[in-house]
């Protein structure tokens, strides 16, 4: 039977199911319903941030916790940055022109992503095996092996993916993005790349560390047990 949840994890629960709530109230046009999403966000962060050596089984003095307030600060000032640029877009717009309020979005959603791929990447490595944060997938949060090959190859991957990430924000211009709203998630091509590369390698090492799926794809014939890496 697993531990009853504290009343830690039980409140960033009910914090993320608001912040998905007043989603949806903020996409239907409902007043302050952003401003909500905000609130509980940054509130969810805080806990997670205190009470973060609890929830991840570390020390107070664990290194490895830098990480977990860099990673933690770096959402918060995402959030925030969102929140004002969605909640004062128009004034904004009437003050610094339409093609500038563009650029300013795009150096933000583009740089942002790019600067996190680059302060997570690099700190990707140190990440220690657990459920609330990294790169948690089904087979990375199972076994830890697969969560350390996936977070090396996150580390590897950081410094050229996060680069490219960041020339497009510098030097893309923005009516092309603008042009081709649809297609947006090729100008995020290299941060999905970052994160598409390490998952499909971990899977590929889960399947062929504990003999899942079909032995073609694993380079071995199936002749079950466990295949040790």
């Amino acid at each position: 039977m697993s531990p009853r949840k504290g009343w830690v994890e039980v409140g960033i629960g009910v914090l993320s199911l608001l912040m998905l709530f007043f989603g949806a109230q903020a996409a239907a046009g409902a007043p302050l319903a952003a401003a909500a999403v905000m609130v509980c966000g940054i509130a969810a962060l805080g806990l997670f941030a205190v009470f973060a050596p609890r929830l991840l089984r570390l020390s107070k003095g664990n290194p490895k916790l830098r990480l977990v307030w860099i990673s933690v600060g770096f959402v918060a000032v995402l959030v925030l940055g969102a929140a004002v640029l969605v909640g004062a877009e128009e004034p904004l717009t009437a003050l610094l022109g339409e093609k500038r309020m563009d650029e300013i979005v795009k150096v933000f959603v583009f740089g942002v992503t790019g600067v996190f791929v680059l302060l997570f990447g690099n700190e990707a490595p140190k990440v220690p095996f657990n459920r609330y944060m990294g790169l948690r997938l089904p087979w990375t949060v199972t076994d830890e092996a697969a969560w350390r090959a996936a977070h090396r190859l996150l580390g590897a991957l950081a410094w050229p993916c996060g680069l490219a990430q960041l020339a497009i924000a510098l030097w893309l211009p923005a009516a092309l993005i603008e042009r081709n709203k649809q297609a947006v998630w090729l100008f995020l091509l290299p941060a999905l790349v970052w994160l598409l590369v390490p998952s499909v390698y971990s899977l590929w090492f889960f399947g062929r560390r504990w003999n899942v799926g079909p032995g073609w794809l694993y380079g071995r014939g199936r002749k079950g047990g466990r295949n040790k890496l």
